[in-house]
């Protein structure tokens, strides 16, 4: 927003509310927003987020990070193009690159059979996207879904059998992007390989990751901030969708594990972090 000359306190307050992620904090939360009269709604992450709001107003002009979870389908919007009623924003595309991820897991290691899938409650669109692309891949899928916080990775995978414990998809979700570090180093330490939706997981040490650039999306949501302060209608502007993938490397933690990745992987690769 400073990059557009907005200037906290004087042109611009950015009203903040930090809850633990739950559907009646959400409530609660954008309730209060609502109070203060606040012009623009700003709903990034889980879908919790964007029915809470809802809840709340049916008004106020909402731009959203869509993350978890598709907008149309859920029928929060009519159209991409032509989103109607309050809602605009960038939608992350994550159910659909689940089944590339897989693919992608596929030609790193050829002879995998078996993948273990994280998922919770806010990302089972893309636990189902999984199941139906796993099929044509020849894969079998454990799912593994997590409910409460904390997560005990560990325990968790101990329980599965030994043969479905070499790979790891983890699908994208707040609570998964929040335990980044501590998911990497769990993959480390169990000698899994690992899949991710974001480089923020490969930074941490997860070996592989393909999505968006998460940061740079997110980043777009100031643009449309800026255009609805400046009298444009959320019906107006098309919800966003990336328009580049990136396929992220970890070679440090391919050394540690032990593994050789092909060279076909390695030159469809936009960073190789070594």
């Amino acid at each position: 927003m400073a990059e557009r000359d907005y200037i906290e306190g004087d042109n611009f307050v950015f009203e903040f509310i930090e809850g633990t992620g739950g559907h009646h904090d959400f409530r609660s939360a954008y309730r209060d927003l609502a109070s203060r009269k606040v012009d623009i709604f700003l709903v990034l992450g889980t879908e919790r987020a964007l029915r809470a709001a809802r809840e709340a107003s049916t008004t106020i002009p909402t731009v959203i990070g869509a993350i978890d979870y598709d907008p149309v389908t859920h029928g929060y919007v009519t159209d991409l193009a032509r989103p109607s009623g309050n809602i605009t924003g960038v939608y992350f595309q994550q159910i659909e690159l689940t089944a590339k991820r897989l693919q992608i897991f596929k030609d790193t290691f050829p002879k995998m059979r078996s993948v273990t899938v994280f998922w919770g409650t806010p990302s089972a669109d893309q636990w189902k996207a999984a199941q139906d692309a796993a099929p044509r891949l020849g894969l079998e899928l454990v799912g593994v879904q997590f409910q409460s916080q904390p997560y005990d990775y560990h325990r968790t995978f101990a329980a599965i059998a030994p043969e479905h414990r070499q790979h790891l998809l983890v699908v994208s979700m707040g609570d998964f992007f929040v335990d980044r570090a501590r998911l990497a180093q769990f993959a480390l330490t169990t000698c899994t390989r690992s899949m991710f939706a974001g480089r923020e997981w490969v930074d941490a040490g997860g070996l592989l990751s393909y999505g968006p650039n998460l940061s740079g999306m997110v980043q777009r949501l100031a643009e449309y901030v800026d255009r609805i302060a400046r009298g444009a209608k959320p019906s107006e502007l098309p919800i966003e969708q990336p328009a580049a993938f990136e396929l992220v490397v970890n070679l440090r933690t391919a050394k540690a594990l032990g593994v050789a990745l092909p060279a076909s992987i390695f030159a469809r690769a936009n960073e190789v972090l070594e």
